[in-house]
């Protein structure tokens, strides 16, 4: 499914996809591409949904044995195993998504005389507040915009391996101790 975009709003997408395939071209200001998606662009945001997503960051102060102790039927702290860690993470992560406000889209995009591309960005949606664009970027694929984040979005628990969910743990554990250091009781 294509989007069909207003004439201001194609310039910007026509420009922005010739700077993704030469970067001497200038990138251009996304502003009527951001007015676009908040206003009219709204069906074609919520069908081309990619999926609901949580931001790395926002379990960092989550991924700790003493909240693994208190959540999961293990008796002390010497007795937790990396397992016990990997599918700790797994759920909560699953969890934190499902009541995720946050999501990433991916709309196809046709310029003419170049190849198709995908208008990518992140949305922040609150029933009150209404929707909130950042991320916005033109990409190859959807793919590349999430490997270019860097494994900052994760939309589902399954995309972090193992030794990337190890790797979490370390940092919140360290995040952890130093706030302790920094607030002892």
């Amino acid at each position: 499914m294509n989007a069909k975009f207003p004439p201001n709003v194609q310039k910007t997408l026509d420009a922005a996809v010739l700077h993704l395939w030469d970067k001497r071209r200038p990138e251009p200001d996304f502003d009527s591409l951001s007015e676009w998606l908040e206003r009219d662009g709204w069906d074609d945001v919520v069908s081309l949904l990619v999926g609901c997503c949580i931001y790395t960051d926002r379990i960092m102060d989550d991924l700790n044995d003493e909240n693994l102790l208190e959540y999961r039927d293990i008796e002390n702290q010497a007795s937790i195993t990396n397992l016990d860690r990997i599918e700790f993470a797994r759920d909560h992560i699953n969890h934190l998504i499902s009541d995720s406000m946050n999501s990433f889209h991916a709309l196809p995009v046709e310029s003419k005389n170049m190849p198709p591309a995908e208008l990518c960005f992140a949305m922040y949606f609150h029933p009150q507040g209404g929707a909130y664009f950042s991320g916005i970027s033109i990409c190859h694929s959807h793919q590349d915009y999430l490997n270019e984040c860097n494994g900052e979005i994760i939309i589902d628990a399954n995309d972090l391996s193992d030794l990337e969910i190890l790797a979490l743990w370390r940092k919140s554990e360290t995040q952890l101790k130093a706030w302790r250091k920094k607030f002892p009781k």
